[in-house]
């Protein structure tokens, strides 16, 4: 089975379990491209980048589904004095496997910017940066977030019938479904440091910039300004952060939802990079 069906498996449930508790949802949420990635909309192979973002937030979103599916169950079996212990591990168990997942994806998304230019002191020091970023705000924010959310998961009243009649373990996994969005968010590292690095090559390599639109989107006020769906060429990687305020697809204000690019420019036909 590969990652797209797992994934079509774990919201397929997640849908399930709203439906049983309720809850009234657009009728083609479960079709195949319900909850399709960004990027992936039009006809074609996508570019080498995008594919890779897009790997990493399913398998981020991979990663929460099983464990959300594991605690759940660990939860609905349990005796309310073991569940603070339960959550505990959980918990800490999660934030191993998203660390140990950005620690691997996001120098690969410096590979793959940079092409065959070496790591530059530059790069390595963004590099580190948003390791280590990602690492905090996994620790400091979506954990403590989570907890909470878990508890009042608990708390409902309605998960305690569910509890009780034996679909508790449905019920708090469609609670904790509304946490999938979130996770994905964090992808927003490794599309940032692929362009940092698409940039940081270019400049290397004396080429000159294209930034395009991605197709698919509905754009934020700051893309299209500097990015465009046909590419707009700059002379140089610097020239394209001096337009932009030192920003880079990934950090403009719609974020990790970007899939607008940068890309070296080719010299015999600078329109056409990809």
């Amino acid at each position: 089975m590969n990652a797209r069906e797992r994934l079509r498996q774990a919201i397929g449930r997640t849908v399930a379990a709203l439906e049983a508790m309720g809850y009234e949802l657009p009728p083609d949420i479960d079709a195949p491209d319900a909850f399709a990635l960004r990027g992936t909309g039009t006809p074609g192979r996508k570019p080498a980048a995008i594919q890779a973002v897009n790997s990493y937030q399913n398998k981020l979103q991979l990663i929460y589904s099983d464990w959300a599916d594991e605690l759940s169950d660990d939860l609905a079996d349990a005796d309310p004095s073991e569940q603070d212990d339960i959550i505990k591990k959980a918990l800490a168990a999660l934030l191993l496997l998203l660390r140990n997942a950005g620690r691997t994806a996001l120098p690969n998304a410096v590979t793959l910017g940079l092409g065959d230019v070496a790591h530059t002191p530059e790069i390595l020091k963004l590099l580190a940066e948003a390791v280590n970023s990602n690492d905090k705000n996994l620790d400091d924010s979506l954990l403590p977030d989570l907890e909470q959310k878990i508890r009042s998961i608990l708390d409902d009243d309605d998960i305690q019938d569910a509890i009780v009649s034996g679909k508790g373990a449905e019920a708090i996994s469609g609670g904790l479904a509304g946490m999938l969005g979130r996770i994905a968010t964090y992808a927003g590292a490794y599309w940032m440091l692929t362009n940092q690095a698409t940039g940081t090559a270019a400049k290397e390599n004396g080429k000159k910039i294209i930034g395009y639109l991605d197709a698919d989107a509905q754009h934020c006020s700051e893309c299209p300004l500097y990015q465009s769906e046909e590419g707009t060429v700059y002379d140089s990687y610097d020239d394209y952060l001096e337009a932009t305020g030192g920003l880079t697809p990934g950090l403009f204000q719609c974020g990790p939802n970007c899939r607008c690019r940068i890309v070296e420019a080719d010299e015999d036909s600078p329109g056409e990079a990809d």
